[in-house]
């Protein structure tokens, strides 16, 4: 079974003193140094670290989640039929795992999307008003290649509860009221940028999938979506925009 957690790395001293500091704030549950790690080079540095700190700093208890039984795993796609957006959500997951991650056999590549369906009617079949959006599925999925099922449900949940909650409303209006920030932001940083992104009236879609997917859609190296999701789950759900904004001024030279 292909599992990130058992990818091997080699880690320099600088590493191995940082997984020290991680896990010493882990054992005292020191969820404000684990955000400040989260900002340093390498976040949270291994996988096997990160299905600690994501459940800390989501709030999810690990201790009182229950183990899926098998034969739930395997029957609970057919589960929900008529959920509204069930149509949608099996079609990006029947085209989820193909990128990533490397290595994954048919059989093993079922397993996982339908454990991916899970882990989505999970997270959303207690809100109504909540909709499921494309691009979702992709978030999802790094959640439980890195966490497992169990323990990607619940985390699942409470970031479309509280950190993509404004891109699940029924319409696009809100999530185009959340990118319109993208503006102030590069305004305040630079308003050489800003005045030729607006002035020639370019609407925020191009950094859209940058925002509603945490980047995976834009990624194909799971080290690099690890490192993105560190910095956006230990920091406020406004975060994705600033790092649009990065991102634009960081290709400056080049618009």
């Amino acid at each position: 079974m292909i599992s990130l957690r058992n990818r091997k790395q080699n880690l320099n001293e600088k590493q191995k003193n940082k997984i020290n500091e991680i896990r010493e704030a882990l054992k005292n549950n020191d969820i404000n140094t684990l955000r400040n790690l989260s900002r340093t080079e390498g976040g949270f540095v291994t996988s096997e670290l990160r299905k600690l700190c994501w459940p800390l700093l989501l709030h999810v208890d690990v201790s009182e989640i229950r183990i899926s039984e098998k034969d739930e795993i395997i029957s609970k796609i057919n589960e929900d039929i008529k959920y509204r957006d069930k149509r949608q959500i099996m079609l990006d997951v029947n085209r989820a795992f193909v990128h990533f991650p490397k290595g994954l056999k048919a059989k093993e590549k079922t397993t996982k999307q339908i454990e991916l369906s899970n882990v989505i009617m999970y997270s959303l079949k207690d809100h109504s008003y909540l909709h499921y959006y494309q691009g979702y599925h992709d978030i999802c999925s790094l959640l439980l290649l890195v966490l497992g099922e169990d323990i990607a449900k619940p985390c699942a949940e409470i970031l479309a509860l509280y950190w993509l909650r404004e891109y699940m409303k029924e319409t696009l209006e809100p999530t185009l009221e959340v990118m319109s920030l993208l503006y102030p932001i590069l305004k305040y940083a630079d308003p050489k940028i800003y005045k030729l992104v607006y002035n020639n009236m370019v609407p925020p879609y191009f950094s859209i999938s940058w925002v509603i997917t945490w980047c995976i859609h834009d990624l194909r190296d799971t080290n690099e979506m690890e490192r993105i999701f560190d910095f956006f789950i230990s920091n406020n759900p406004i975060m994705p925009i600033y790092f649009a904004a990065a991102v634009i001024l960081a290709q400056k030279e080049q618009l």
